[in-house]
Formats: structure tokens, sequence, C-alpha cells
């Protein structure tokens, strides 16, 4: 798989996927993480530079909606009202970074990602990104290319501190897969994830 270098603005004419940053706790409101996401999709849509966007995320309880739905009712209040919107496609099932991948994958299918050599614009921040490309590498297949798009989301220092452990956990856990294994042989791999990443959250949040 083919990794660009990293942008500050999406790229014309690249789709988006937009992974969801959870919300803010116990609370029906988008996480400043979620939020600074949909900061970058508005300037791409208002420019009419993106023929396609991926929102993926799930979690949603009795008070809330999905993270993928929060995250496109938020892109329809910010974009300007004259705005021609691009193909919208909604994963409201993932409940980790590795899901958001896995569970995408046939809506990529759906929009022509995987036929031929195609690329996708990536948007998360600088701290999450690291994970986020190391997963896509099995996931997807080589002929895809990722154009990862910074937000300007700050992150904290627990933030950077779960993400340097979680991504630990992925070599861990992806150790002798092969590059391109596909979204079936990443499953397989889902409950050994679950269980040392959530160690390390409960070990996290206890030295918090």
């Amino acid at each position: 798989m083919k990794i660009y270098d990293t942008v500050q603005s999406p790229v014309e004419g690249v789709p988006l996927f937009i992974p969801g940053g959870g919300f803010e706790c116990a609370t029906s409101v988008l996480s400043e993480r979620s939020l600074a996401r949909v900061d970058v999709v508005v300037e791409a849509v208002n420019k009419g530079q993106v023929p396609d966007i991926f929102f993926s995320g799930g979690n949603a309880t009795d008070i809330r909606l999905a993270e993928a739905d929060s995250l496109y009712m938020s892109l329809l209040n910010k974009v300007q009202a004259t705005t021609a919107l691009p193909r919208i496609h909604l994963e409201t099932q993932a409940e980790r970074t590795m899901q958001n991948w896995v569970l995408s994958v046939p809506f990529f299918e759906e929009a022509g990602l995987f036929d031929g050599r195609k690329d996708l614009g990536v948007v998360t921040d600088a701290a999450h990104m690291p994970r986020l490309l190391d997963i896509a590498r099995f996931v997807l297949p080589n002929t895809l290319g990722i154009v990862p798009v910074h937000s300007k989301y700050e992150a904290t220092f627990y933030d950077r501190l779960r993400e340097k452990a979680a991504i630990h956990v992925t070599s861990r856990v992806f150790a002798g897969l092969s590059e391109g294994a596909g979204p079936v042989a990443v499953s397989e791999k889902e409950r050994e994830y679950a269980q040392h990443k959530g160690r390390v959250n409960r070990l996290l949040r206890r030295s918090a």
C-alpha cells in the first residue's frame, strides 16, 4: 500500500474516510476530537473537492445517534446552505479503530475504491494517525493509496499516551499477518485485540 505524505487539507477529487473520535463523556455531544475532523470535511465540501465521504462509528445509545450519524449531522449544520453534498456513506456499527476499517470495507467496495488503483484520504489527528494507518495496511488492498489528512485537534497528554500504548497492542496482535491480508483475516484478531486494548485502557485510567 502506498501512503503519501501527510497534508493539512484534502486533495481535490480524492474521497475521504473519517472515523469517529468519540463523544463527550456520557453525552450525545461529539468530542472536540471528532468535531475537528468534521471541520476538515466542511472545508473540502464547501470547495466542491470531494466525490465521496465515508463516516464510520457506532456507540449509539438511547440518548444519542451513532457516531457516523452524528458526524454527518454536524457536517450538515456547518456547510454552506447552497453547497451540493457529495455522496455520503455511513457505517454505524464500529466501536473501535479496527472495526472502523473492517466494517467500512463493503462501503468502499460499493463506491468502486478497490477497482484498479485509487486513492483515499484519511482524516484524523496527528496522534491517532499512525495507528489508523498501521491497521489500514492489513485491512485494505495494496492497490489503494492512502492520503493522510491531519485535523487541527491538539491531542492531550492522555491521548498521546493512549495512542502510543495502542500502537504496541496493534503490532503485537498483527505480528505475522501479511499486509493486504483483508478484513476477514483482521476480524479473526478482533477478540485478541479487544482484550489487550481493554487491559491497556484500564491501566491508563488508573494512572490518570
